[in-house]
């Protein structure tokens, strides 16, 4: 008998007829996920009964499961040692692909599913998760997506910047920046930023505004649109030309034109938290952003030289991180055994104690 990982599907808690997932495969080529065979994310049995949706049916071939709800075989922690100290984010999936790779599958039981608290309310780029979403989504591709310089992945975090930069979120960059920093010093020193690097990157992110949540409308300064963004009217490009068109021309004006300065001393829009995307920035230097939750608001603020300074860094970076890949996936494929084992484990936990 083969020691198998078994898990089970996912029901938002919030909406509890909704189905997040019943199985994911990995995609090396990106270093990211999607759903099993004909499934999709977030199925309304409300809408499409279990009866009516033949593709959930079906064996949906899964290469990890969530640790929502996830049972290891201790015959698997013996044999490929326990996870990645890179908690939070990936961890699980890192660890169903290590058995695989080690010939042990994942079976997420058909019909099986747990309540969850949901993903719709968050968006990680404006916490900070979005630091250890990027490290440890890389970290996984350098063990698991053994694709030429890791396949479109430099590509994506590069694009991910940018958008992120267009919609002012200057925070989410620096942290995802670091992230790669950090990914470039190899595994050793994972345990050794378990402890306390959450806590970092939350003082590094109170150094932008677009961090800085406030619950009072009213203490803020009132919405005053600048003629150029009355003007613009710019709407959701409705085919991949006029996306690309209206991103050069995003591009352009943040690289070349200073923000306004009654962009300083007034929001000119407000968005919802539902509603944030890149082109709905195109025309304003600055905006009023809700937050995830509703409770509060971020006035996202343009700034020229801090788009030229991260657009350069984020250039370098990704491809060093390119270049580097053949390097840094053999030095995490050899560095993995000894950080993922209990002795290295059972340090860091007495370290943490002692401190």
């Amino acid at each position: 008998i083969t020691p198998t990982i078994v898990g089970g599907g996912m029901l938002h808690l919030d909406d509890r007829s909704v189905l997040y997932t019943q199985g994911e495969v990995w995609d090396q080529r990106k270093s990211w996920m999607r759903p099993s065979g004909a499934s999709e994310y977030d199925h309304d049995f409300a809408e499409e009964t279990l009866r009516e949706t033949p593709g959930l049916h079906r064996h949906l071939g899964a290469d990890f499961n969530g640790w929502w709800m996830c049972l290891i075989p201790t015959a698997i922690l013996r044999e490929i040692g326990l996870s990645l100290p890179v908690f939070l984010k990936f961890d699980d999936i890192e660890y169903s692909l290590r058995a695989r790779d080690h010939g042990y599958p994942t079976v997420c039981l058909p019909g099986v599913a747990v309540w969850h608290m949901a993903w719709h309310d968050k968006d990680p780029t404006r916490t900070w998760e979005e630091y250890f979403i990027h490290r440890n989504r890389v970290i996984t591709g350098l063990l698991h997506s053994h694709v030429r310089n890791g396949g479109f992945l430099p590509l994506h975090s590069f694009l991910g910047d940018i958008k992120l930069l267009f919609m002012l979120q200057y925070s989410a960059v620096r942290l995802r920046h670091e992230a790669l920093r950090d990914v470039m010093r190899g595994p050793a020193v994972l345990p050794d930023l378990l402890p306390g690097k959450q806590a970092e990157i939350r003082e590094m992110r109170t150094a932008y505004i677009d961090s800085k949540v406030v619950e009072d409308l009213s203490a803020l300064p009132p919405v005053r649109r600048s003629s150029f963004a009355i003007l613009g009217g710019v709407r959701k490009p409705t085919n991949p030309i006029a996306a690309l068109v209206l991103a050069a021309r995003v591009g352009a004006r943040q690289l070349l034109i200073k923000q306004s300065p009654g962009s300083r001393l007034n929001p000119e829009r407000i968005i919802s938290a539902q509603d944030i995307n890149w082109w709905r920035f195109a025309d304003i230097d600055s905006a009023l952003v809700t937050s995830p939750d509703g409770l509060g608001v971020a006035w996202y603020q343009r700034d020229r030289s801090t788009m030229h300074r991260f657009l350069l860094r984020s250039i370098r970076l990704n491809l060093a991180l390119a270049r580097r890949w053949k390097v840094l996936s053999e030095e995490f494929a050899k560095g993995t055994p000894k950080v993922t084992s209990p002795d290295q484990w059972r340090a860091t936990f007495d370290k943490v104690q002692k401190d």
